[in-house]
């Protein structure tokens, strides 16, 4: 545990320095990155609080704990250093920047289940703010639903490039957040509402498989668009970093969202489908009177979808 967290310590600063110097104070980026690493800390003082107190779970707490690191360790790489810089300028960087903050950051930090580590790193005398704050989340709990998270998340994904959108967050930093923080915010909720601690009834992992599979088909859309396009959408200059024209960088990204953004959340589909046939073929077989297909298309009842909620 303690060579994680030194090892943490010791590449967070990391991504800031990347240009051979401090990073620039006045960057809404470098704040929120220094605002991350400070809840990395936390969360790892936290994550070794568990561990003392649970000693003969260890191994999964330091799972977590690695999981968390790198999530966030990702988050800060996104935030400071050459990659936003290059965003400003190409298109293909700036698609880089929100994969890593959607389909890796935000999964790896659902996976941690980083709540109770970020609890107790907080000190004891802010903690009633901690509470408050967890109660906030709470009263958003119907947000989590599959069904709920799958449509917000796709929204942030299309409405942000739509080009007038997309061409506001690159002039002004104020709508450049809005849009970091929809991405990765909606993002962790589309991931926690699919991951779920305890499968809440015996289809959610099929029910969780199907929206991502669904993800992935809107998304590889809006991908391929960008891809096969004969015309640039959002920018009138090319990306100076690379050499690439207008068109050749929106191609670019368009194959990276398609390709590479769009196989981590095909591959999160296939794994939760295996986990859910696996769950399906260990349970008694009188208790099951319809095909796995058929759970997953038959409407749950009012109060299996309530006890969703509260499961979840």
């Amino acid at each position: 545990m303690r060579r994680v967290a030194l090892s943490t310590l010791l590449l967070a600063p990391c991504p800031a320095w990347a240009h051979g110097g401090a990073p620039d104070a006045s960057s809404w980026e470098t704040t929120a990155a220094f605002l991350v690493a400070a809840s990395l800390l936390l969360g790892l003082a936290g994550f070794i609080r568990l561990m003392r107190r649970a000693r003969r779970a260890r191994p999964a707490i330091l799972r977590r704990c690695a999981l968390f690191a790198a999530g966030m360790q990702t988050m800060i790489a996104a935030l400071i250093g050459p990659l936003p810089a290059l965003a400003l300028a190409s298109f293909t960087a700036h698609m880089i920047e929100h994969e890593l903050l959607m389909v890796v950051a935000a999964p790896l930090i659902i996976l941690s289940r980083p709540g109770p580590a970020l609890t107790l790193g907080v000190p004891a005398a802010a903690r009633g703010s901690a509470r408050a704050l967890k109660r906030v989340a709470q009263t958003l709990e119907a947000l989590r639903r599959p069904a709920v998270a799958t449509v917000l998340h796709g929204l942030a994904l299309w409405l942000w490039h739509i080009p007038v959108l997309f061409r506001a967050a690159l002039e002004g930093a104020p709508v450049h957040a809005l849009q970091h923080v929809s991405f990765f915010g909606s993002a962790l909720l589309f991931w926690s509402a699919l991951l779920p601690r305890r499968a809440p009834n015996p289809t959610a992992r099929g029910v969780a498989a199907l929206h991502l599979t669904v993800t992935s088909l809107h998304a590889g859309a809006l991908g391929a668009l960008l891809a096969m396009s004969g015309k640039p959408w959002f920018v009138d200059a090319g990306s100076a970093a690379y050499g690439l024209s207008p068109l050749e960088d929106q191609q670019l990204g368009g194959v990276m969202m398609w390709v590479v953004g769009c196989s981590i959340y095909a591959a999160g589909a296939v794994a939760l489908f295996g986990v859910w046939l696996a769950e399906t073929a260990a349970r008694p077989a009188a208790s099951i009177s319809e095909s796995p297909i058929q759970e997953i298309l038959r409407p749950a009842s009012p109060r299996k979808s309530q006890q969703a909620g509260e499961a979840m």
